[in-house]
């Protein structure tokens, strides 16, 4: 007996509507079929671009994505590609883009993390002692399935964590999916549906992709609805920018001729001669019409079996739908009047609905959430995908309520009910239903309260788990609305993610905007310690120190331990780089001991890596060696692989302290690799250079010089860092005066000089330069 007030779960016993029972046949269509078969057997002959773009444009309904669908099947029916599909939405699902078309790959649809590790695990026939193994099942489960900041965090049967915290990190994971699973050999088929509602970072990332990964044998195929793409400014310039970077053709589908419109009915359905006119006249070619105006007969009871075919009475065929939104108007209509609203209402949760914040709406809305449910179901309105979710049958017809509800009276009120009821979906806590909830709040004007709730996430988020992408993705909701009191928080949090991201001068900016709109002395610090991190990032160290004491002095007002240590890490790092070893030693031992007690792991590793770094300018080997092992221990408890590669580093030049020249060129060159994978160009940086110092300690002038050049251009070119510059300059300058060629070492000082502290690093060089004045130039 159900417990008073349940509410009654969708039913999976409802018979599928008559076209349902299986996919309509593709007619027609022979050229295109043909050009994209050539597409294929190129990309599996090794003919031509090894990546390419096919994109297949036309109006709504025309048949683009039964085209991409039969594609997909023939390719893997005759076994010469991996078929994979990515949906693009106007809002986004949890099954969009690569994310998606992988976990459908390998059927790990609303699978726990941990039921994804060990399928993984012996889908890839992962070993107990393959370290490199499970760490990668790891970082693909965390990608995959991203736990939510509530969630708690258990080792799965990986033993690994992977702390995912740059964007960089999800093209190295999917780029690493991809080589498995076409390990075999055989190249990809991508289809990208409505590929018009892609996000800029989304096109991107398939560039970067084709790029990082050009052995990979791709054929993407992607679906623009020429409607959406006029109507969505955004959609013609990601386009455009595929188009610059990628190998692009176009197909262009035309409407079916009336041969092929007949053809594909009586393929799904035998009508009546006269029923089979009328679809022909009103569809004008266009496959979806002819069968959803044929679906809007049967569900309506008007489809009536006489003599192994369907006729159709008059009064249905002389009805006047003209488009498929005429024929989902008919659809809603036949809704009992009452639940006519629950379906609009539905809308505004997105393309795949869960049933209990749907139940949670339409209770708020008074009405009756079983029968609604079950009412949608029989119209065939919602489609049961598997307990507690539903899905719409079309994605054009959620967009169609989706508008009429934009358009209706009550929407505002739905709106803001609907982003109440989503913080009982299972999902609540991820960026994505967040996200959700703001886009509904800020359509009932709600743009503060959106606010509120967008930043209080980010904040959440960030301690735990630092998500760069999550946070920005979460931040760009936000720009350009009129958000109050909360600009200076929005501002401050901005500065946070562009830090990390590279943009500097932009992080800059909005900590100064950031500061001077806060109203709070808690937020001010933390608009100082950014500016500090910026400052010192930007090869400044020396304002960087000055603006993290203010911040450190404000914290201490405040009371605020966290805030405190921070700020001292930030001061142990700028101490070390000014070559303060003693007062950074006092503060990074006060900053580590604070992390230890409070258990951010995260920082405390990064407080030890530079205690590392300190203890081995001293000449304490012994104890900088204990400091980065203590760090790569905290690193691995939380997986994070920036970190263990960075301790590798630190050892590295540990071993070059002591001597051991090959056995720090070597780990320069393993971990360089890492960094690489990590697309992590700092990384790289610091392994060339530790690379150039151990060349130029083995009298390896060469391989110095290729490492310190290789130093100075990513410092110059990839990362713009001036302090970077400097030290890349000052390396070349040191290969010049080891080879006795003056003047390229008085050139590449004369370079150092012109940066960020140049003349502090550069000065005891020079007067090396003066040393050997009388030798001969080369």
């Amino acid at each position: 007996m159900r417990p008073t007030g349940a509410v009654e779960q969708p039913s999976l016993a409802l018979a599928p509507g008559i076209l349902a029972l299986r996919p309509s046949p593709i007619i027609g269509r022979t050229d295109e079929r043909t050009r994209l078969w050539e597409h294929v057997q190129q990309v599996v002959m090794g003919e031509g671009p090894k990546q390419r773009l096919v994109l297949l444009r036309g109006q709504g309904g025309v048949g683009k994505s039964r085209l991409a669908e039969w594609l997909c099947q023939a390719v893997h029916e005759q076994g010469v590609m991996v078929p994979l599909r990515s949906r693009y939405r106007r809002v986004p699902g949890p099954a969009d883009g690569l994310r998606g078309a992988l976990t459908d790959y390998f059927n790990m649809r609303q699978q726990a993390r941990e039921v994804i590790e060990q399928a993984l695990l012996n889908e890839w026939e992962i070993t107990d002692d393959d370290d490199q193994g499970r760490t990668w099942v790891a970082a693909t489960a965390t990608w995959l399935r991203p736990r939510g900041p509530d969630e708690p965090d258990k080792l799965g049967p990986s033993g690994k964590r992977f702390l995912l915290d740059k964007p960089e990190l999800r093209w190295v994971i999917i780029r690493h999916i991809l080589e498995r699973i076409t390990s075999d050999g055989r190249p990809l088929c991508i289809w990208l549906d409505d590929l018009h509602w892609a996000s800029a970072s989304a096109c991107n990332g398939l560039i970067q992709l084709c790029r990082d990964a050009p052995q990979l044998g791709i054929l993407m195929v992607g679906t623009v609805r020429d409607e959406a793409l006029a109507a969505h400014p955004t959609g013609t310039a990601n386009l455009d920018m595929l188009s610059r970077h990628l190998n692009v053709s176009r197909i262009d589908l035309a409407p079916l001729s009336s041969e092929e419109t007949r053809d594909m009915l009586r393929a799904a359905i035998n009508l009546s001669p006269e029923a089979e006119t009328v679809v022909l006249a009103r569809s004008q070619g266009n496959p979806l019409f002819a069968l959803q105006l044929v679906h809007a007969w049967a569900s309506s009871g008007r489809l009536q079996l006489v003599q192994g075919r369907y006729e159709v009475p008059d009064d249905a065929l002389q009805a006047r739908a003209r488009t498929t939104a005429d024929l989902w108007d008919q659809r809603l209509l036949a809704l009992d009047e009452a639940f006519r609203p629950a379906a609009l209402a539905a809308a505004a949760l997105g393309e795949v609905v869960h049933v209990d914040p749907l139940t949670r709406l339409l209770a708020s809305l008074d009405i009756e959430p079983s029968q609604a449910l079950r009412a949608m179901q029989q119209a065939e309105l919602l489609v049961v995908e598997r307990s507690g979710r539903l899905r719409w049958p079309h994605a054009l017809l959620a967009e169609y309520l989706h508008a009429r509800l934009s358009t209706s009276p009550e929407a505002a009120r739905v709106f803001r009910h609907a982003a109440d009821a989503l913080a009982v979906h299972p999902e609540h806590a991820s960026h994505r239903i967040v996200r959700l909830r703001a886009v509904n709040l800020m359509r009932a004007g709600g743009d503060e309260e959106a606010a509120g709730l967008v930043l209080d996430h980010v904040a959440r988020s960030w301690e735990r788990t630092r998500d760069v992408y999550g946070a920005s993705k979460d931040l760009e909701v936000l720009e350009g609305r009129a958000i109050g009191a909360h600009e200076a928080s929005f501002r401050r949090w901005k500065g946070e993610t562009e830090r990390l991201l590279g943009n500097l001068d932009s992080a800059r900016d909005h900590a100064e905007a950031a500061r001077q709109l806060s109203r709070e002395e808690h937020h001010e610090a933390h608009c100082l310690r950014l500016m500090a991190h910026v400052a010192s990032d930007q090869g400044v160290p020396a304002l960087g120190r000055i603006e993290a004491i203010l911040a450190l002095a404000k914290f201490d007002l405040l009371g605020d331990i966290l805030g405190r240590a921070s700020c001292e890490l930030l001061l142990g790092e700028i101490d070390y780089l000014l070559g303060n070893h003693p007062e950074a030693r006092d503060v990074l031992g006060r900053a580590s001991a604070t992390f230890r007690a409070h258990g951010d792991q995260l920082r405390l590793s990064q407080a030890l890596i530079l205690l590392g770094l300190v203890e081995q300018s001293a000449g304490r080997l012994a104890s900088a060696r204990e400091m980065l092992q203590q760090a790569r221990t905290e690193f691995d408890a939380i997986g994070y692989q920036l970190g263990l590669a960075q301790v590798d580093v630190a050892l590295g030049h540990v071993e070059l302290r002591a001597h051991q020249l090959p056995e720090a060129y070597h780990r320069a060159q393993t971990t360089l690799g890492r960094f690489r994978d990590l697309m992590n160009p700092r990384g790289e940086a610091a392994c060339e250079r530790l690379a150039a110092m151990a060349s130029l300690g083995r009298a390896d002038l060469t391989a110095a010089f290729q490492h310190a050049l290789s130093t100075f251009s990513l410092y110059d070119q990839r990362i713009a860092d001036p302090w970077g510059r400097v030290e890349g300059a000052v390396l070349l300058a040191q290969v010049a005066l080891a080879e006795q060629s003056l003047r390229r070492a008085r050139e590449h000082l004369n370079e150092a000089e012109r940066g960020h502290g140049g003349q502090a690093l550069a000065g005891g060089l020079a007067a090396r330069v003066h040393q050997v004045a009388e030798a001969p130039e080369r």
